[in-house]
């Protein structure tokens, strides 16, 4: 099974290339790669990442449109690549689209910025595969969110987004919150999906559900094991930097990793807030 993420913005999924590994006192070998994706790391799942100048494998089963910090731009980007008429063609062969918070902005009709929050105020033409409008705002929603999609399956995840959708494909919502509210959007042949909800491949129950429903089977990993794992190995790495004297003329490099440690492992542990920045002096 073939599950295409157009990386409009940053993913869910991830990878941390920091500068530099230490491995002795004096000798620095490069990269270090930590990579953890719940989509990618199913045995059954081939996860492809397709860049600009790059098109939406023929064979995809799901394309996946990951959230984004700039909505319009990242929409004129996706226009200016192609991938609208990739997406389009995606659809007509029977595949499915997954919008996620700025991915699920952008299937829609339009998006307004009327206060200016991303640039010049006006409205942008969306993808128009959902019948829901957007309109920005200056209020940024930050919330932990449990509910169930219309199979059945629970999900834990969180919203973090500005502004609200609606329109009348939002009467087939994309779940049901805890609370009992509609979430997110379908379209009427169910094959183009909304949401604002961050975190739903992370649950082991709802990417078992996805995974049945495309027709590869239940989940083959626990992604909770596979979140400890990674951050026992950024702590061996962290440790073996700070527990060994550098140079000076590295101090900018361990800086720098540090950081991308930290991002990860806010990334890793779902904590929404900015990674710390670690002060240059205590990489030497």
């Amino acid at each position: 099974m073939a599950i295409v993420a157009v990386p409009i913005a940053l993913a869910e999924g991830f990878t941390l290339r920091p500068p530099l590994h230490v491995v002795d006192d004096n000798k620095i070998e490069q990269p270090v790669v930590v990579y953890v994706d719940p989509r990618g790391a199913e045995p059954g799942v081939d996860l492809v990442r397709v860049k600009p100048g790059g098109a939406v494998p023929g064979d995809a089963d799901l394309v996946i449109l990951p959230g984004s910090k700039a909505t319009i731009a990242d929409m004129a980007a996706l226009r200016a690549a192609g991938f609208d008429i990739d997406i389009a063609a995606h659809l007509r062969r029977g595949g499915r689209v997954l919008g996620l918070c700025g991915g699920y902005q952008m299937l829609g009709r339009t998006i307004a910025d009327p206060d200016g929050h991303e640039g010049a105020p006006g409205t942008t033409e969306g993808l128009g595969l959902l019948d829901v409008a957007t309109v920005l705002s200056g209020d940024k929603r930050l919330t932990q969110a449990r509910g169930t999609t219309p199979d059945g399956a629970p999900f834990a995840g969180y919203e973090m987004h500005m502004g609200a959708s609606d329109g009348s494909d939002r009467a087939r919502p994309f779940a049901r919150l805890a609370d009992g509210a509609p979430e997110g959007a379908v379209s009427p042949d169910g094959r183009v999906m909304g949401t604002y909800i961050h975190g739903l491949f992370a649950d082991d129950r709802q990417r078992t559900a996805w995974l049945e429903r495309l027709g590869a089977g239940a989940s083959a990993i626990s992604y909770d094991a596979l979140v400890e794992h990674t951050l026992d190995r950024l702590a061996a790495i962290e440790s073996s930097v700070i527990s060994r004297r550098m140079p000076g003329s590295h101090a900018e490099q361990v800086y720098i990793l540090r950081e991308h440690i930290d991002f990860v492992r806010k990334k890793l542990t779902g904590d929404p807030t900015p990674p710390v920045h670690v002060h240059r002096s205590s990489a030497s």
